[in-house]
């Protein structure tokens, strides 16, 4: 009888395999069990979508290739604001495509902390609790790159450390996206700051729930998908 093979599904630079015990996300889970406080589930994304900012038509009327390809390139902060539409009312980093995929989404791919910190914190409705159709976050994008950067995940986890469960449509968390030559990277970092009070989820894991979502917004629970 031939041993049933491990399934491994590849998409991009990421690694998604049934947990492995070295992985980002084995280590950051055991992190989550060590407090007594919590229980590790997963959140999905697709079924969970009350938690983010919907697609609105504002957002996608706002949405460019010429702002997308200037925070790709690096143009400076006022540069990208003056490409916003005169009328628009939406932060920027909220403006999206009609996938969901938001500037927010690009700036996080391209390491671009001094885009997102500006926008996040001195202009209103900017909030890091989007994510695409495939149920993806900023913090999978951020996650997801071809280089750690850990300035970008700390700036991230500190604003929403939620992030951290939330699934996207197959129930893959951010970690799973990290691509495995950066696996010691990535354990090093969370072990270091393993006692800092921005990196494990502040309401979603905790057993007594209340109904408040991360985003402060009252909303039926979201759908579990179990231990990842």
């Amino acid at each position: 009888q031939q041993q049933q093979q491990q399934q491994h599904v590849s998409f991009g630079e990421a690694d998604f395999l049934p947990e492995d015990p070295n992985s980002p996300k084995a280590v950051y889970r055991q992190m989550v069990e060590s407090r007594g406080e919590m229980e590790w589930r997963v959140f999905c994304s697709e079924g969970g979508n009350e938690y983010f900012v919907p697609v609105t038509q504002e957002r996608i009327d706002g949405y460019s290739t010429e702002i997308v390809r200037a925070v790709m390139a690096g143009e400076t902060i006022d540069a990208i604001t003056k490409m916003t539409p005169d009328n628009a009312t939406t932060n920027i980093l909220m403006l999206c495509n009609k996938f969901g995929e938001s500037v927010l989404h690009t700036a996080c791919r391209y390491g671009r902390v001094d885009i997102i910190r500006h926008f996040l914190q001195l202009e209103e409705g900017g909030t890091l609790w989007c994510c695409d159709d495939y149920g993806r976050t900023p913090l999978h994008d951020a996650c997801w790159t071809t280089t750690p950067n850990f300035e970008l995940i700390t700036l991230l986890l500190e604003q929403a450390p939620d992030l951290m469960v939330m699934g996207d449509i197959r129930g893959c968390i951010p970690l799973e996206y990290v691509p495995k030559k950066y696996w010691d990277l990535w354990k090093d970092f969370l072990r270091e700051n393993q006692s800092s009070n921005w990196l494990l989820p502040r309401t979603v894991l905790h057993q007594r729930q209340t109904s408040r979502n991360p985003a402060d917004e009252i909303v039926p629970s979201p759908v579990l998908v179990g231990p990842g």
